[in-house]
């Protein structure tokens, strides 16, 4: 593989486009280049594509959370104005952002039927009036 010689491969780029691998496609000619030009082997240039497409989708991710959060840009734990709220609920930020109760934390096991969404089980240890009043056995049929 000499750089001269890798060209655009037109069915390779619709394959990667219905694989939806975006960085792959970006990226593939570039670091195909630079692989022959610094004698990589072929799993460390797929390793190095893979691991490009990786670290794009969690930035990615992390762009499409926080525009859907639709919070503003700056705002932070320091630029949160306490004396908004009154007096009982500043201590109990304060008292979370010290982050003293983690300490006292114990792993809550969560159950639920069995196949059923662990979020449905979530919902049940915080509204105990939402777990059926069946009995177990007759929920695991």
């Amino acid at each position: 593989m000499s750089a001269a010689t890798i060209a655009r491969d037109e069915t390779l780029e619709l394959r990667l486009k219905a694989l939806r691998l975006p960085s792959f496609l970006e990226q593939y000619i570039e670091l195909a280049e630079r692989a022959a030009a610094e004698g990589w082997s072929y799993v460390r240039y797929l390793a190095e594509l893979v691991s490009q497409e990786a670290e794009d989708r969690a930035d990615r991710r992390i762009s499409r959370l926080l525009h859907d959060a639709k919070l503003p840009r700056d705002k932070s734990v320091a630029t949160l104005d306490l004396n908004r709220y009154e007096a009982p609920l500043r201590g109990k930020i304060r008292e979370l952002l010290r982050g003293e109760f983690l300490a006292g934390a114990v792993p809550a096991p969560v159950r639920g039927c069995a196949g059923a969404p662990a979020q449905q089980a979530s919902v049940a240890t915080r509204n105990p009036q939402a777990v059926s009043p069946l009995p177990m056995s007759r929920l695991h049929r």
